[in-house]
């Protein structure tokens, strides 16, 4: 019941910014690894613990492109909703939002944080680069890496604290976190909510800036209407090529 209600807090969120981008005139794809690869390969994956598996199977949910002008930008989104006893931080992939920081491409996170009822408490989004990046509490590697896996939790560890420098250090979890168990930061709603911005905010902001931006680039490259010259009356020149 649980998984449910999560899940259709994931997909009402996605909804809402589908529809925004759609009116935006965006085309908006998919790109969630078990929507576009076979239940084989999807099966395998969940159980395949390496760099490039987490990166696929943490890759972000969405992608949007303009037909007219070159805006293009991949979503991912993060729900939460509380539960009593628990920390209830906002939780994302780590490695994932690793290689997005690293990346020159534009990836936008939307988050929820919703009550226990399903009440709206914060939503906010944030690009994945090192200037608009939350401050992060932990980053968490889930005990069955620790177990199974001990060489490359270290290679992990290593890496994480390269990309997210001043960051409080890599521990081991004492339990599972009902989640995908994969190296994860933690980030509080309080820290979180003051830092972001509302999804629909950000994307209109990027939309005036960039959509502006490139449209005026696209203008300066687009060669200029050549004027009418008047008939001469002289025989013209025959053209000669420089090569």
């Amino acid at each position: 019941m649980a998984a449910s209600i999560y899940n259709s807090d994931h997909l009402a969120l996605q909804g809402e910014v589908i529809k925004w981008l759609k009116e935006s005139g965006f085309l908006v794809e998919s790109l969630t690894y078990h929507e576009k690869l076979s239940k084989l390969m999807v099966d395998r994956l969940s159980s395949c613990d390496t760099f490039t598996s987490l990166a696929i199977r943490g890759g972000a949910d969405l992608i949007a492109v303009h037909p007219q002008h070159d805006l293009c930008v991949k979503l991912e989104f993060k729900t939460v909703r509380a539960q009593k006893g628990r920390s209830n931080n906002i939780v994302i992939e780590a490695l994932p939002l690793a290689y997005y920081l690293q990346s020159p491409g534009d990836c936008l996170y939307v988050c929820r944080y919703l009550s226990s009822e399903g009440l709206i408490l914060i939503d906010g989004a944030f690009w994945a680069n090192q200037n608009s990046l939350p401050p992060i509490d932990n980053l968490v590697i889930p005990p069955r890496w620790a177990n199974t896996r001990p060489e490359l939790q270290r290679r992990v560890a290593n890496y994480l604290r390269l990309t997210f420098p001043g960051v409080g250090e890599v521990y081991e979890a004492s339990e599972l976190n009902g989640g995908s168990n994969d190296p994860f930061i933690k980030i509080s709603p309080r820290v979180f909510a003051a830092t972001t911005q509302p999804w629909k905010k950000v994307l209109t902001r990027w939309w005036n800036t960039e959509g502006v931006r490139t449209a005026q680039l696209k203008q300066l490259m687009t060669p200029p209407t050549p004027i009418a010259s008047p008939v001469l009356s002289a025989p013209s020149m025959p053209h000669v090529s420089e090569f």
